[in-house]
């Protein structure tokens, strides 16, 4: 009951959010469903708030990472003596690279 009175979350109740919050839950037991679900959906916003900027962090180091990844393999292959110089692509290495035909040192 206390959270459905406190409707700035500040922790503490005022005077005036007391009057406020008895009257908004007067009447029947709807008013107290209401301000129930008014809080929960409160309470879901910002939890997927929070979850939408965790997971737009982690799509942004995932993007920069793989970038420099690509970057880091896109010189490897370039600096390589086996593969043509003219690779300015990841899908022209790969269409080159061939597991099977490849020997390494034994």
């Amino acid at each position: 009951l206390f959270k459905l009175l406190d409707s700035d979350g500040s922790g503490a109740i005022g005077v005036e959010e007391f009057v406020k919050g008895c009257l908004r839950l007067q009447g029947s037991a709807r008013g107290v469903d209401l301000a129930l679900n008014s809080y929960q959906l409160k309470w879901i916003i910002k939890r997927l708030a929070k979850l939408t900027a965790y997971t737009d962090a982690q799509f942004s180091t995932l993007h920069s990472t793989w970038h420099e990844s690509s970057s880091e393999l896109m010189q490897a292959l370039s600096e390589t003596t086996t593969l043509s110089p003219k690779i300015s692509s990841p899908k022209q290495a790969a269409a080159l690279w061939n597991p099977g035909s490849w020997r390494g040192p034994l």
